[in-house]
């Protein structure tokens, strides 16, 4: 009777161990596949607590989602890359909880392989390109879901951009800082990488609000008008000189904001629209990624 007590007492112990470490378990797994308590549950009852087989048992049953919108709350750092062939360029931005991930060889593995789809496939459609396969036969998705149940962090494809490129089109683009900023430009005219590589650099440096002055919207005019004129009273200028100081540094600030009329990074006695006259180009897009979001 004792030895039956003992056992039942040793028995429950484990059993409420193990209990516990499934509580984790379920936690975890929750958090990189999205998938319901309940799923979670069954998936790693089914696979004898295996956290990457039950992703896998997720996956197999249509349940795991690595890039939902819920995910993006959580996952905040990673990096942004730009790439480019002979047929079109790329700018995306891929996300985890933590920058040690993000500066994780296997993610800037990941990062690379899901650009190299986007060129091969010339898509845009997040949702399409989730569903691309990649060199290991795999998903996007599921490769997201993979790197997620090794670091037990959400993976998130946040968001992409592709441009496909014509004959006489050429791009340049820039990834700075371990990819806290990517830029890409696309030219009207075929140019070699050596003269349109610096002006990447540059959109990257100042980021500028505006391309060209054309984009240049009279609402947020207005609004700098008001934050000036505040200034001006506050610096007691007399109330006469008030329009033509407005109109100056208005002037003077739409400079500042567009890409085209800021002095050229390399060369500050040229501007970068001096630079695109000299070779013989215009800017057909332009667009500048900082992590999250910026």
């Amino acid at each position: 009777m004792r030895w039956l007590c003992n056992s039942y007492l040793k028995n429950s112990f484990k059993i409420s161990f193990i209990m516990a470490i499934d509580k984790d378990l379920i936690l975890k797994l929750r958090n990189v596949s999205q998938a319901g308590f309940a799923d979670c549950k069954k998936a790693l009852e089914e696979n004898n607590n295996d956290l990457d087989a039950s992703i896998k048992w997720l996956r197999s049953k249509g349940i795991a989602k690595a890039n939902n919108k819920n995910a993006l709350k959580d996952a905040k750092e990673g990096g942004t890359w730009a790439k480019k062939d002979d047929n079109g360029v790329v700018i995306l931005e891929l996300n985890s909880e933590t920058d040690f991930t993000a500066n994780n060889s296997e993610f800037s593995k990941l990062a690379e392989g899901i650009a190299n789809v986007i060129l091969e496939s010339k898509t845009t459609d997040r949702e399409t390109i989730l569903q691309l396969e990649m060199e290991n036969g795999e998903t996007v998705n599921n490769n997201c879901l993979h790197l997620s149940s090794i670091t037990g962090e959400k993976i998130v494809l946040t968001r992409v951009r592709y441009f496909a490129l014509s004959d006489n089109e050429s791009a340049a683009c820039y990834r700075h800082n371990n990819g806290k900023i990517s830029t890409v430009i696309v030219f009207d005219k075929k140019l070699p990488d050596s003269e349109i590589a610096g002006l990447a650099v540059h959109y990257a440096a100042n980021n500028p609000r505006f391309i060209t002055e054309s984009e240049v919207d009279s609402s947020w005019i207005n609004d700098e008008k008001e934050i000036i004129l505040e200034a001006l009273k506050k610096e007691n200028k007399p109330e006469q000189f008030h329009a033509k100081i407005v109109e100056e540094r208005i002037k003077k600030l739409i400079a500042q904001s567009t890409f085209v009329e800021q002095n050229y990074l390399y060369d500050q006695t040229k501007t970068v629209r001096d630079v695109l006259a000299s070779l013989g180009t215009s800017i057909r897009k332009a667009v500048y990624y900082g992590l999250g979001g910026a």
